[in-house]
């Protein structure tokens, strides 16, 4: 068996992902599978799967993505100064 390596995303540090490390069949030269595995701390579920494609963080991240726990609605906005919007003040002219 070979070793684990642990690896969270920044945006979702909750989720605690670990993969097998990626090997090479000596006589062709192929990869092997590797074991993926993630779980969110938050409510409990978890996540397993073989990967060949060698994209094992992306798989985790996937799952991290689901498990972030925000609700979009109750985010605060996000103005940038180069936005072409135009906003209305409060007697409700734009600005």
């Amino acid at each position: 068996m070979s070793a684990w390596e642990p690896w969270s995303p920044a945006y979702a540090p909750h989720v605690l992902g670990r993969y097998t490390v990626r090997e090479f069949d000596p006589e062709t030269g192929l990869a092997e599978e590797q074991q993926v595995e993630a779980t969110c701390s938050r409510c409990h579920a978890t996540f397993q799967r073989r990967c060949a494609s060698g994209l094992v963080r992306d798989h985790i991240a996937r799952f991290a993505l689901v498990h972030t726990h925000r609700d979009p609605l109750q985010a605060e906005r996000i103005e940038r100064p180069t936005s072409l919007r135009r906003h209305r003040g409060p007697d409700g002219d734009y600005e």
